[in-house]
């Protein structure tokens, strides 16, 4: 489902003011969301939101990648082989020179506060262990 993931990162940046506009995508390149004709309307849509993508194929036979290519010269952007160190190397220094993007956070994160529980966890684990030596309570 790379289309879809590719959309959802192109209504991302488009409401980022500044910086460049460019996902790197790492892939094997196989998407069932490519057929008909899907894959060209993607990179339109982001060739017009001004979005370059630089891909990174990991672990392909070649076979299925095609949609990934077409996104790539659509939006002027890369198709880079993880085996081949060289343009490994080219892609790295691309993203060097680009400026970066700063987005505002629009959600609260959510924090969790473990320190009770481990504390209480702490405390019944001690008091076990301390069964083990024998230390218990004998009523005569």
């Amino acid at each position: 489902m790379i289309a879809r993931a590719l959309s959802g990162c192109r209504e991302r940046l488009v409401r980022a003011k500044e910086g460049d506009r460019a996902i790197i995508l790492i892939t094997d390149g196989g998407s069932g969301d490519f057929a008909n004709g899907h894959d060209r309307q993607v990179a339109q849509e982001l060739a017009d939101a001004k979005i370059r993508v630089f891909t990174i194929l990991v672990g392909n036979d070649g076979f299925g990648i095609g949609g990934i290519y077409t996104i790539a010269n659509g939006t002027s952007g890369k198709v880079f082989e993880a085996g081949d160190p060289g343009a490994l190397a080219e892609v790295f220094r691309e993203i060097d020179h680009m400026q970066k993007a700063k987005f505002r956070q629009v959600t609260s994160d959510w924090v969790d506060y473990y320190k009770p529980l481990c504390l209480g966890g702490a405390v019944i684990a001690g008091l076990w262990g301390l069964t083990l030596f024998g230390v218990r309570y004998t009523p005569w």
